[in-house]
């Protein structure tokens, strides 16, 4: 723009916004999605904010029966289902290998170990809840995810299911459960556990936002 006192420019860069890192600074400070130099704390924040949205727009899943230590089923024929993980505990799971500890065509009892989950983190044993004839396991290769991961193909009578299946109401109710667990970190330091904020490398997994031993504590939580 042209004065008769003085020429100046409204932007040195002609508008290229995506480009420039003062607009970057700018949308961050004025809460758009853009972070430029973000601080340790603020990634720390923003990563948990994200996965607490995360897991409360999953939807609820009427195909499926929700178990009471989030795993879930779903009817293929007769009295056989599939047998896995929720996608809300999906989006939780970080890092891992897991091991089925179920042999082809053997009958689980209640409480049984069926599958251990383990990462950096450390390990968890996930027990059988119910009583069930266990037919064949799944491919268990592990991605974050946000639909139900199915680890298996069981046999189990209707009347097994009844008891440890939960409402949606519970279903919801589990949701906030969550996001209330995890919102308690929100406002942490990022020295908490082995959040990676003195190292090269940046954090990236959940249980590195809010440490090992409240990780585990997470899918004892959940897997209960």
């Amino acid at each position: 723009m042209a004065s008769d006192v003085v020429n100046y420019k409204l932007c040195d860069r002609e508008f290229d916004c995506e480009n420039c890192q003062f607009d970057k600074v700018m949308q961050n400070l004025g809460g758009g999605t853009a972070i430029y130099n973000a601080s340790p704390v603020t990634i720390h924040r923003n990563y948990l904010i994200d996965k607490i949205d995360s897991v409360l727009k999953q939807p609820y899943d009427p195909s499926c029966y929700y178990l009471n230590n989030n795993m879930v089923v779903k009817h293929l024929f007769s009295n056989t289902y599939y047998l896995g993980v929720s996608c809300t505990v999906m989006l939780l799971l970080d890092n891992l290998t897991s091991v089925c500890e179920c042999k082809k065509d053997s009958y689980v009892l209640m409480n049984d170990p069926i599958f251990n989950f383990s990462g950096d983190w450390g390990s968890i044993a996930v027990r059988a809840p119910m009583n069930f004839m266990f037919l064949e396991g799944l491919n268990t290769s592990w991605e974050e995810s946000s639909v139900h991961k199915w680890l298996a193909i069981v046999a189990v009578h209707p009347a097994e299911i009844s008891p440890v299946k939960i409402s949606e109401q519970d279903w919801y109710d589990s949701r906030i459960n969550i996001a209330n667990y995890l919102k308690n970190f929100s406002h942490l330091s990022v020295n908490v556990g082995t959040a990676l904020n003195d190292r090269s490398e940046q954090a990236k997994y959940l249980y590195q936002f809010i440490g090992k031993t409240e990780y585990q504590k997470l899918l004892r939580i959940l897997f209960q």
